[in-house]
């Protein structure tokens, strides 16, 4: 008989907690826990604190009402509205079907706000490009770090349809203040005590004024009561006197009685003192200025422009900066994120009651020659006015260093200052020249990120094409193997995959393309190349052509093998097609999107070069991880059309056990799975 874990957990501390009575520990796993006020404070009900309410919503509205723009950068300086890319319409019009930017941007950012965490799931077209974003339950998602490859996943329920298991790049992830990078801290459950307090102060208030607004007090009288005389007295008076409806209504009291209070007044008690209190304390919590939400006490006619700043620049600055940083890094692919577009959202207008001020610093550092027309154009969200902009003005009375330095002679230069100024030509020379290098490594690295990133868009790809083909094969070899026929197997093999390579190309295509296009721009740049485009429309339709081959005759080899080893050992050959099969299905893509990612990258690389006249190539690990393979082949010359290893040669490391033999030219990488080495022109 199954148990549930919450029966498990209720019947193992059932001496000391249970449904009726609970302790801490079962408030807080089914979603409450007590503060010391005993109110249950959980990421829910923290909401009917008006405080709280009050940070969480001006805080999401004022994010989800920003305006939220894609941008190209333009050459050499500016950008412009990008709205032909695909992330413009999804992060500034609609993410999904049903939600609009506000509503997502709001729901997201009250996500955070409360449970520390926000998730989307990120939907892909085949081309691997984003087309939308779909929030998740941040109570029911949380992610983990697998145990055996360390890569971070997430684990994620969603009612009425069950629980899932989503890679790091399927989930738009936005966590507030974190130690680890990995999960946020929820601000309510830090801060329970606090927030507990003030929704303590709420609810003595309210049932303070229910009860006439007057704490109680005793009814004295001189003479002696019996039990049902002291009810009854009792009974009136809370009749004629208890309930708001009764308030202020004048009390006569007969035969010697005498009223004595025994409560503190709420003035005695500073009762609104406390809950204005706490309204700062919330406030604290979220940082948020106390005229934001509705406090105006140390407002004044005067300062609220200057609070109004501080709202911007220290409260939502950090979370635009969160938001702008996490879009970057999850939903903009490739070249797009390092190079051509960006995300912004646009604060200019929250800031336009201090123009003035602004423009005064502006024309102090423009006078001073700190900034040019165009910088300021720039911080105000402008487009340069062209090269004219970029002159940078001095007064007239002030020379620049370099001007100083060009006003004597050579022959009037002492012999010192001319030595000196041998000496700065070489340090800008080796600077110069060690920029280049750094460009040259930074190229290769940024290739090698950009196919890591395509990786698992490959193998989900390759995911759909094994599974069609894995459904084929295994209705086949039923129909076909059950009379021992290997001649009529054979015969459906060849036709199947000789058809099958089209469906390959079609499925891989769009994500092939993709890549192909970004690591060639990427590699044009490295060499000057103008437009790359007519290189890379070719080599697609030979690579496309290529791997279908390759992918289909490696499943037909596989297969006849398996079937005729089988016959060979009397066993049965459905069964060892279904286990070949099986293991496609479980490693398969993987190891595709592994291999593909790294190999397309180079040989669009290579083609790239080729195009550019480039004589000569450097093998160069560019990974973080090392392995004495790669380290044998790193910093390698060779001819363009020469191979870095032939055929049949070993790559010798300190132990000749660990050799490794090469079977085939190997021409660029990988040289073995998940290799992460790269090309560059020499």
């Amino acid at each position: 008989m199954t148990i549930s874990i919450i029966s498990k957990l209720t019947e193992k501390r059932s001496r000391s907690s249970s449904l009726s009575s609970p302790k801490n520990w079962l408030m807080k796993l089914i979603g409450g826990q007590p503060s010391s006020t005993g109110i249950d404070v959980n990421e829910k009900n923290a909401l009917s604190n008006t405080a709280v309410w009050a940070c969480v919503t001006r805080l999401s509205e004022s994010i989800a009402s920003l305006p939220l723009k894609t941008y190209r950068k333009l050459e050499p300086r500016g950008k412009e509205p990008a709205k032909d890319h695909y992330l413009y319409d999804v992060l500034h019009d609609q993410p999904n079907p049903e939600m609009t930017s506000f509503t997502f941007r709001e729901c997201m950012q009250g996500h955070v706000l409360t449970w520390g965490n926000a998730y989307a799931e990120i939907v892909f077209d085949n081309a691997g490009r984003v087309k939308a974003l779909w929030p998740l339950l941040p109570d029911r998602t949380y992610p983990v770090r697998h145990p055996n490859t360390g890569q971070i996943e997430y684990r994620t329920s969603i009612p009425g349809m069950g629980n899932y298991k989503l890679p790091a790049y399927r989930v738009f992830h936005m966590l507030g203040y974190s130690w680890n990078g990995l999960k946020g801290y929820s601000p309510i459950a830090w801060h329970r005590e606090t927030i507990g307090l003030g929704m303590a102060a709420k609810k003595y208030g309210a049932k303070f004024y229910a009860n006439d607004s007057r704490p109680g007090g005793l009814l004295k009288t001189p003479e002696v009561l019996d039990d049902q005389a002291r009810k009854n007295l009792k009974k009136s008076w809370e009749n004629a006197q208890g309930g708001l409806e009764n308030a202020h209504r004048v009390a006569v009291l007969e035969h010697g009685l005498e009223w004595q209070q025994t409560g503190i007044p709420p003035e005695d008690a500073q009762y609104i003192e406390t809950r204005k209190f706490e309204t700062e304390e919330v406030a604290r919590i979220y940082n948020m200025p106390l005229h934001k939400i509705q406090d105006l006490t140390n407002a004044t006619f005067s300062n609220i422009e200057e609070q109004n700043i501080d709202y911007v620049v220290d409260t939502l600055r950090p979370w635009i900066v969160r938001w702008e940083q996490q879009m970057k890094k999850d939903l903009f692919l490739g070249t797009e994120t390092r190079k051509n577009y960006f995300p912004e959202f646009l604060v200019d207008g929250l800031l336009r009651g201090d123009i003035e001020s602004r423009y005064n610093a502006y024309s102090t550092a423009r006078q001073w020659g700190w900034y040019s027309a165009n910088d300021i154009r720039e911080l105000e969200n402008e487009n340069p006015i062209g090269e004219k902009g970029d002159i940078y003005m001095f007064p007239q009375n002030m020379i620049s260093a370099e001007q100083a330095l060009e006003m004597p002679s050579e022959e009037d230069v002492p012999d010192e200052l001319q030595l000196e100024l041998e000496r700065m030509k070489m340090r800008q020379a080796e600077e110069r020249s060690l920029k280049h290098s750094n460009t040259e490594t930074r190229s290769a690295k940024d290739r090698l990120q950009e196919e890591l990133k395509f990786r698992p868009l490959i193998a989900d790809r390759c995911q759909k094409v094994v599974d069609r083909e894995v459904e084929a094969v295994r209705k086949a070899v039923e129909e076909k193997l059950g009379s021992r026929d290997i001649e009529t197997w054979n015969t459906w093999l060849t036709d199947f995959y000789e058809d099958f390579q089209g469906e390959i190309e079609q499925e891989l295509e769009p994500v092939f393309r993709t890549l192909a296009e970004s690591i060639a721009d990427m590699a044009a740049d490295e060499v000057d190349l103008d437009d790359p485009s007519e290189e890379v429309n070719d080599f697609i339709a030979d690579y496309l052509d290529t791997f279908s081959y390759r992918y289909a005759d490696s499943s037909e080899g596989q297969l006849a093998a398996v079937v005729r080893d089988a016959l060979e050992e009397e066993e049965d050959p459905v069964e060892a097609v279904n286990q070949r099969t099986e293991e496609w299905q479980e490693r398969r893509a993987d190891k595709v999107g592994m291999d593909e990612a790294t190999k397309l990258g180079s040989a669009v690389s290579k083609t790239v070069y080729v195009a550019a006249g480039i004589s000569a190539l450097r093998w160069v690990n560019a990974g973080d991880d090392t392995c004495p393979y790669c380290l044998e082949l790193d910093g390698k010359v060779v001819g363009i059309d020469q191979s870095f290893l032939p055929a049949l040669e070993n790559v010798e490391t300190d132990k000749e056990e660990w050799d490794m033999k090469i079977y085939n030219n190997v021409g660029h990488p990988p040289l073995h799975q998940g290799c992460q080495c790269q090309l560059e022109s020499e």
